[in-house]
């Protein structure tokens, strides 16, 4: 089951900070020393030793495209699911000793979530498929609860920021959102993507879509600079070269040669590195977010960190179902007032929700250079207010008996949005329960903790956000 000694909704995060480094010379292979800062300030200190061998990172990203009934997120086996294998070997690796207690401590607290960054100072940790961590006394895969967000921090420092850690102050609705699609095959279903984008705007009224449906390197500088966008939504795919673990490796991003590409496949394209791409961005001081959202760019999501203070990226191949899905979740996640945050695990459960068991959710790869992700800033007033009860009833339809009251806050607010995640992952799990003549137990059991995650949020939003750990 989810988190059962903790409620699953969370949107206000404690941080749990882990740089791994190698204190001496370092080579392939040799351990690293953990240094662990909590949020009160307290500092500890480990060690984690890789347990993935080159070979395993190869499967890790393969696995994530393998879904299906093998990989199913609650086999019994840890040892027919490879995922949850690796997951289960990173995460005792990482958590044991002094700084394991310490972070159970700090997961079993009723009060707030825990933000796990994670500050990767080489290749071959950045390497590492963190977003697999999966905690056996829970039960779960910690990416995908809003208690236990995921982040990357990048060494280098955030573009326009004084201090890497500082926070960002909110965004004025409405945010400024740039989409930017380079379909250098031809072939891609991009119109539901943009569809799912741009009605999470339009229901919110708390975003404005800008859209370049064929972007070159170009058009792509020109219309960050004109348009000057809080987001850039990315429709492109990387290129690797060279293989995770195996010696040298990179990513580049593909965009088109010309603004009026062939019809035939693949078309023309120019591609550009990570650096290339980093400095774009920083001429761009109103940028708070880039979404790549594409096969092969996590590694570019790496080295973009170093000018923006939010990135997301992609691990391996995904698919148009994918996307679609993730655009859908994050966008009525982040433009309904949850922060960055909670808005990937959201993207996260919508991919979840329309292949349970599958693993395109471990995808996304999250860069936070802030000290939170928070994005939109709650208001009353304007055409962007955020917290107006006829708004968030808009989002969701709540039961008569439940119906939010006026005057609803941003919090409320935030269960509303994942409540409609919880729901479409309801829908999607009964779905599957009528097709299969005899459901499985974990099925079953996924669709009780689901329906009970949905009523207990239920009672929250009728009830007021003072009474999440009554």
């Amino acid at each position: 089951m989810l988190y059962e000694q903790a409620p699953q909704l969370a949107y206000r995060y404690r941080d749990f900070t882990i740089a791994l480094r190698k204190e001496t010379v370092p080579s392939r292979g040799d351990p690293y020393t953990a240094f662990v800062t909590e949020a009160d300030g307290r500092e500890l200190k480990g060690t984690f030793s890789n347990p993935l061998s080159p070979t395993e990172l190869s499967i890790a990203v393969a696995s994530i495209r393998a879904g299906g009934n093998v990989l199913q997120r609650s086999v019994p086996e840890e040892s027919l699911d490879p995922v949850k294998d690796m997951g289960s070997r990173l995460y005792d690796a990482l958590f044991h000793g002094s700084l394991g207690r310490a972070f159970l401590q700090a997961l079993d607290s009723p009060d707030e979530g825990v933000r796990l960054r994670l500050v990767l100072e080489d290749d071959d940790a950045a390497a590492l498929p963190w977003e697999f961590l999966y905690d056996r006394r829970r039960d779960d895969f910690l990416v995908l609860s809003t208690r236990s967000p995921l982040v990357r921090r990048s060494v280098g420092p955030a573009a326009g920021q004084r201090k890497g850690d500082e926070p960002a102050a909110p965004l004025q609705a409405p945010a400024r959102l740039l989409v930017a699609v380079a379909d250098v095959t031809g072939v891609w279903d991009v119109d539901k993507e943009l569809d799912a984008l741009k009605a999470a705007a339009a229901h919110s009224r708390n975003g404005e879509v800008e859209v370049l449906e064929t972007a070159t390197a170009s058009s792509f500088e020109k219309a960050l600079l004109t348009y000057r966008p809080h987001l850039v939504h990315l429709i492109a795919t990387g290129v690797e070269e060279g293989e995770r673990g195996f010696g040298p490796f990179r990513q580049r991003l593909a965009f088109l040669a010309s603004e009026k590409p062939a019809a035939s496949a693949p078309r023309q394209h120019v591609l550009l590195d990570g650096k290339r791409l980093a400095d774009l961005f920083a001429r761009t001081d109103d940028l708070r977010v880039v979404i790549l959202n594409g096969c092969n760019t996590d590694a570019l999501a790496g080295i973009v960190a170093s000018s923006v203070p939010a990135t997301v990226g992609h691990r391996g191949d995904i698919t148009d179902q994918a996307a679609v899905a993730f655009t859908e979740g994050f966008y009525s996640a982040l433009l309904n007032g949850l922060p960055l945050e909670a808005a990937v695990t959201g993207g996260r459960l919508a991919i979840d929700s329309r292949d349970p068991g599958g693993r395109e959710w471990s995808a996304a790869v999250m860069y936070l250079q802030t000290s939170d992700g928070a994005f939109l800033q709650a208001t009353t007033e304007g055409a962007g207010k955020t917290a107006t009860a006829a708004k968030a009833r808009d989002v969701l339809a709540a039961p008569p008996e439940r119906a939010p009251q006026e005057g609803m806050d941003r919090e409320q607010q935030s269960m509303l949005s994942l409540l409609k995640i919880h729901q479409s992952n309801l829908d999607a799990l009964n779905a599957q329960r009528e097709r299969l003549a005899t459901p499985p137990p974990f099925l079953l059991e996924q669709i009780d903790t689901t329906t009970a995650e949905i009523e207990r949020l239920q009672g929250l939003v009728s009830t007021g956000p003072e009474t999440a750990t009554a």
